[in-house]
């Protein structure tokens, strides 16, 4: 009966854990992904307004303790997408 009990409860603690990396890696990657967004879109029409960013994508999997690589590829990402929206206008 303990062995399930102490599987269970490791199980959890571990999930628990993995969501709370890789929420603190969405966030680094969301900003990014903000930012790069803004830029491609104002560099492509010229404009100095912020144009409304939609929600960043689903980040790639990469190295959890690298925060300056997470933002930098989400920045990539957003600058291309947002270079992609304001051709399309």
């Amino acid at each position: 009966m303990r062995p399930i009990y102490f599987k269970k409860m490791t199980t959890a603690l571990l999930i628990m854990a993995a969501v709370g990396m890789s929420s603190a890696h969405a966030d680094d990657y969301c900003n990014g992904y903000e930012e790069g967004y803004k830029i491609g879109y104002k560099d492509t029409i010229r404009s100095p307004l912020d144009p409304m960013v939609p929600i960043c994508t689903l980040p790639p999997i990469s190295q959890l303790d690298q925060p300056e690589r997470n933002y930098r590829d989400g920045y990539k990402q957003g600058y291309k997408e947002g270079t992609q929206k304001a051709k399309e206008q």
